[in-house]
């Protein structure tokens, strides 16, 4: 949203949000091995996570749409409990979303929620303002968006904030670079984890894409990266090649 949304100058109706009764039930305590038997109570204990989720798309001002991305192991209650959890959030709608098993048949409700959603003409509320300088507009991310308390930077990426503030790079955009599997950046933390410190171990300028990238201290590289220590050692080059990745 900081982005794209900015740098093109299009703006967006409404977000649609994908969830799962088995991402639920993980964020509710369920191991994965039991993600296909049904836990109803697993799925509203990890309704926090969707709920923070959804509180991230109100944040910037925009309708939510609800997604539920169906599995046949997906029991009537516990897509109920979805449903309940998403509407008591905020969502505008919370559609089963199975176009696997029924094709374009099982996508046209929600379809027609997400025509009837993008029929507003909202404002998008940004988080942080791009002349802000770079160590509030984390800041502002790490506990408007990660529900974080404080922000911690290790000696190495201060120093590198440093030379790109030197080099006139501190109005760029924050792109933050942190696991899928947790709101915060630490995968191990499940739900909707809040006060706590978020820790930025490194930061890349990536100039010729307008943003920068801190690097949280708890990350693990994708597959075909390197198993390296954390840091992660990618580079990015002003022709916005990735060094260590393509």
């Amino acid at each position: 949203m900081h982005i794209k949304t900015r740098q093109s100058g299009l703006q967006p109706c409404e977000a649609v949000l994908v969830a799962s009764v088995r991402a639920l039930k993980w964020h509710g305590g369920a191991n994965r091995r039991d993600l296909a038997t049904p836990n109803p109570e697993a799925v509203t204990a990890g309704g926090s996570n969707l709920a923070h989720h959804i509180d991230i798309v109100r944040g910037f001002g925009l309708p939510c749409v609800v997604a539920i991305n169906r599995f046949g192991t997906d029991s009537p209650e516990e897509l109920d409990a979805v449903r309940t959890i998403a509407m008591e959030a905020g969502a505008d709608a919370a559609v089963e979303a199975d176009g696997f098993a029924r094709g374009g048949e099982g996508m046209t409700d929600l379809a027609e929620a997400v025509v009837k959603a993008a029929e507003s003409t909202p404002d998008v509320t940004y988080a942080y303002p791009l002349e802000a300088p770079v160590e509030d507009k984390v800041l502002s991310l790490a506990q408007r968006v990660y529900h974080a308390d404080s922000v911690s930077w290790s000696a190495e990426a201060r120093r590198r904030l440093r030379q790109f503030e030197a080099q006139g790079w501190g109005n760029l955009p924050i792109c933050m670079a942190k696991t899928h599997l947790s709101t915060s950046h630490d995968p191990t933390l499940r739900g909707s984890p809040s006060g706590y410190t978020f820790p930025i171990a490194d930061i890349r300028a990536s100039v010729a894409r307008a943003s920068s990238t801190p690097w949280p201290a708890v990350l693990k590289p994708c597959p075909a990266c390197p198993l390296v220590q954390e840091p992660w050692t990618w580079t990015y080059r002003r022709t916005a090649r990735l060094s260590a990745c393509n």
